[in-house]
């Protein structure tokens, strides 16, 4: 045999071709073999830290100290498909955006909220993006697709053509959903889908991934082959199977017997390998001697024993000698230290496991086998060629499809993200030089700004009960799964309650079932505490005092997140999903694979509307920074850091810095923590919170304006702190009163307050009554807005009660109006009858009519009567004889349908009804040719 082997390498591919020819009767059969070399051979892409490291340390630091990547990862697990998830990610790194790239993704975010509020937006989940873009790659280099990967293609375009259908079904309902769907709209309507495509792959592929024998009528006849002689095989295999030699040779004898007597051996399927037993007789000749008969019997009841045996025990034999498929040749496997009767060719043997054996007669079967199998194997890859060409024709299309697909998915999940935590669209604006602002868009319905509100304080940050967004997570994952352990419980109770068993347990399952009820309800009474941030136009450093564990850090996280989540994402181009292997040059793929220039856009979580400036970066000081590796100690950490900081930061940037000042000496602390502030406040950011003990920094906010105390609130009764914050309020020392509380004996208190001073104590008592009259201030708020709520409440059920009155005055009236209309009509009825028996009697001969005058006399009269009494009783309701309208009273009455014929007085003809407007009491009349619109007083039914 001849072996001819070319390599052909290529720098910039992770993929060699082998090409493989051998000897063949008319010629060379020629087969090539692809495989995938590793990324070590050449340079791989650039990892995914490769980026991130490009910005400067202090960035990372402050993302990092923010627990950034934490939310990342939260946000990316919202998305649908693999890429979807890994681009999420890759955007922690790429903070470069500019303010209108910002606008653009909340525009995103917000259409994806209100596509998922319809429910016009798709499931990603139901498509393997992987496999997709595997597809595209083999496509492109020519190579034949699976039908795993056909069919994931398919998946996708069918995917994009309900999420257009879904966004047509909303539109048709309601033209607004068009501009509320915006941009995603144009984005997902300008796809185009080839539906040829899909029908071709779903003729040609089944639902699992494999060609159809319908696919072409030489795989159908290549797979019938393969069956044939499998069948072949599996019988010449049981024969030589000493497993089955014994039933087969007593079925022979009987039959050797009694020729005309038809027993059938058609096995079990977990025993004898695919056989079925059937253990009737069926003698189709009952004239047979009874010796012959009796001795057939015999030989049945002998293999009913046989087959009996082998029921029982059959599966212990069966596994120590069996038939099996080893690399596309069925051979028989035999046990350890069990012989075969029969000659073969050992494939493999082991100590301790047995052998396995192709008999001789079965070599030839196994190589036609061999040799079918390959004629599949040809025709299936000339179908998947097919579709591999088809394919290429629409490439273009299916990776722009591909490509969006994935921007949907990132998209989405921002979107899925914020409303499962309640999130808000924040009002994102530019903060000028001079002061003043650029709002957002006006087509942003969700965001309303607060700063164009006259009656509203122009705030610089704006985060009503805004929450940590990890907290909020922790929460969230913490109470279901406390509610998921009390629905097992319950279904634990019920289990046993049916099995009956022991009471003990019971009791103990129904004791946990109680501590596990309590602790969802005190997950559900004790949720986090949301934080209020309201920072005024003017200011540019807050100082935020306060206890340890009072909330300080985590207030500063807080709005660091929400400044991330309001503006963040990539700002170079990344490739994602090709892990260590470099591709082939392919221009449209390097596309289809890259995702394009987009970040988070998140909302804020927050109950109410956010306002928050954009911010070109988000620096940050948290933590201890104590650095063995770096002989630097907490208080050095803090100052490189800060250093670090005040050179990156511009006037655009958003500063939180931790215990500013701490570490070191007091004294020497507050007054570096003061000129710090300053020098951040006169030309170093656009907003700077700190957090810190000394009170010193507390006086910054009576020199210059641009500064702002708050403090965190302290319950001194219960000992713990609210994590609520009192703004305009500089904190107060605790320690003392704290220290009485906790039962210090009163000399010891006593000191104290003498060492600390009678001036420091006087301005604590003003703080105190400061903080009582800012508590009672916001409890009259909440009463106020409780009160105005109820009000709001009570006026709308009026207005709805007013209106019910209103309706049904007019309904009354109508149906008063609809009996006098009906009393006219019979009154008008009895007239014309009255008046034809007049004219009829009045039409008789002179003769008879003069038999008949005192009977007229006595009509006429009762007419007359009958005239006058419906007149005076409807004179403003029956119509004179000289007016073709009829009075204002009648005019109100059953409105005609559409389709009815009524009289126009004024035309003297008969009309069609087209049109019916109920409210203006109009119709849309058709007479002849002429179309009229008449009131519904022109015309008569």
């Amino acid at each position: 045999m001849l072996l001819s082997v070319s390599l052909l390498p290529n720098s910039s591919s992770s993929f060699a071709t082998v090409a493989f020819a051998f000897p063949k009767v008319h010629g060379v059969f020629r087969q090539s073999i692809r495989f995938k070399v590793h990324g070590f051979l050449n340079k791989p892409l650039e990892s995914s830290s490769g980026p991130a490291s490009n910005q400067p340390s202090v960035i990372l630091d402050s993302l990092r100290v923010l627990e950034w990547d934490k939310l990342c990862d939260s946000v990316a697990a919202f998305a649908g498909t693999s890429l979807g998830k890994e681009a999420l990610k890759e955007q922690l790194g790429y903070l470069n955006q500019t303010f209108e790239e910002s606008l653009g993704l909340l525009e995103e975010t917000n259409a994806a909220v209100e596509m998922n509020k319809y429910g016009a937006m798709v499931d990603f989940n139901g498509i393997d993006i992987e496999l997709v873009k595997t597809a595209i790659r083999v496509a492109r280099r020519g190579f034949p697709v699976s039908g795993t990967e056909a069919l994931n293609v398919v998946a996708l375009l069918q995917f994009v053509e309900m999420l257009q259908a879904n966004v047509k079904a909303a539109v048709k309902q309601d033209a607004e959903w068009y501009q509320r769907f915006m941009p995603l709209t144009e984005m997902i309507m300008e796809l185009t889908i080839s539906r040829s495509l899909v029908r071709f792959i779903q003729q040609l592929v089944d639902g699992d991934g494999s060609v159809k024998d319908s696919a072409s009528s030489a795989l159908k006849q290549s797979r019938d082959q393969v069956r044939l002689l499998e069948r072949k095989t599996m019988k010449t295999l049981k024969v030589i199977n000493p497993f089955y030699q014994q039933p087969v040779a007593l079925l022979t004898n009987v039959r050797n017997h009694l020729p005309l007597c038809c027993i059938s051996v058609r096995g079990i399927p977990t025993l004898l390998a695919g056989c079925e037993i059937d253990y009737a007789v069926d003698v189709s000749c009952t004239t047979l001697p009874a010796w012959t008969l009796t001795h057939c019997i015999l030989l049945y009841l002998q293999l009913y024993q046989l087959m009996e045996s082998i029921i029982r025990n059959g599966m212990e034999e069966a596994s120590a000698m069996e038939v099996s498929e080893i690399d596309g040749r069925w051979c028989i496997r035999s046990g350890f230290n069990q012989r075969t009767s029969f000659e073969g060719l050992l494939l493999s043997s082991a100590s301790g496991t047995g052998s396995v054996v192709e008999p001789l007669s079965a070599v030839p079967l196994n190589d036609a086998l061999q040799q079918a199998k390959a004629s599949v194997s040809k025709a299936e890859a000339d179908v998947l060629l097919k579709i591999t060409q088809k394919m290429q024709e629409e490439i273009d299309y299916i990776e722009s499809i591909f490509s969006m697909m994935v921007r949907l998915d990132v998209i989405n999940a921002r979107a899925r993200y914020s409303l499962a935590f309640g999130g808000a669209c924040p009002d994102l604006f530019l903060q000028q030089e001079q002061d003043s602002f650029v709002a957002t868009d006006a087509s942003l319905d969700a965001r309303t700004s607060v700063a164009l509100h006259p009656t509203r304080k122009k705030w610089t940050v704006y985060l009503p009960k805004a929450y940590h967004p990890l907290l909020l997570q922790k929460h969230q994952q913490a109470l279901q799964k406390a509610m998921k352990d009390v629905k097992n419980a319950n279904a634990e109770i019920r289990r046993r309650k049916q099995q009956g068993g022991n009471i003990t347990l019971r009791k103990e399952t129904n004791v946990n079932l109680q501590s596990l009820e309590a602790k969802v309800a005190k997950l559900k009474e004790e949720p986090p505490v949301p934080v209020d941030i309201y920072v005024a136009h003017n200011t540019r450093v807050l100082v935020i005092t306060g206890p340890n564990t009072g909330g300080k850090t985590i207030c500063l996280k807080t709005v660091g997140l929400a400044a991330l989540m309001a503006k963040s994402g990539q700002h170079k181009l990344r490739k994602f999903g090709l892990g260590i292997l470099s591709l082939l040059p392919c221009r449209a793929f390097v596309n289809c694979c890259v995702i394009p220039n987009k970040h988070i856009g998140l909302y804020v979580l927050a109950s109410e509307s956010v306002k928050i400036p954009w911010f070109d970066f988000v620096f940050a000081d948290i933590g201890d920074e104590q650095s063995l590796s770096q002989s630097l100690s907490t208080f050095s950490g803090h100052l490189k850091q800060i250093s670090k900081i005040r050179s990156h930061s511009t006037d655009m940037s958003l500063v939180l810095l931790d215990e500013v000042g701490a570490g070191t000496n007091p004294l020497e602390g507050a007054a570096l923590g003061m000129s710090l502030l300053e020098s951040f406040a006169q030309s170093g950011t656009l907003l700077t919170i700190a957090t810190t003990h000394h009170g010193e920094l507390k006086t910054l906010k009576y020199s210059n304006h641009a500064f702002e105390n708050a403090c965190m609130e302290f319950d001194e009764m219960k000992l713990k702190p609210t994590y609520r914050i009192l703004w305009g309020i500089p904190g107060r020392s605790n320690a003392i009163n704290i220290a009485e509380r906790l039962g210090m004996p009163d000399v010891i208190v006593h000191k104290a307050r003498e060492l600390y001073g009678a001036a420091s104590a006087e301005i604590n008592e003003v703080i105190l009554d400061m903080e009582r009259f800012k508590q009672n201030f916001h409890e009259q708020v909440r009463e106020s807005q409780r009160l105005l709520k109820l009000t709001k409440g009570l006026h709308h059920k009026l207005l709805i009660a007013r209106k019910n009155v209103k309706e049904h005055s007019i309904n009354q009236r109508f149906r008063k109006e609809q009996e006098i209309s009906e009393a006219v009509a019979v009154a008008r009825s009895s007239i014309q009858r009255r008046a034809r028996q007049y004219r009829a009697i009045s039409s008789q001969p002179s003769q008879k009519l003069l038999g008949s005058n005192g009977h007229t006399s006595t009509m006429k009269s009762e007419a007359k009567e009958e005239k006058s009494e419906i007149s005076e009783a409807t004179p403003a309701v029956f119509p004179s004889p000289s007016t073709s309208r009829l009075p204002v009273s009648a005019k109100r009455r059953k409105l005609p349908n559409v389709g009815d014929s009524v009289h126009v007085p004024s035309l003297n003809k008969q009309a069609l009804v087209l049109k019916v407007d109920p409210s203006r009491e109009e119709l849309l009349v058709q007479a002849g040719n002429m179309k009229l619109k008449l009131k519904l007083t022109d015309v008569l039914a």
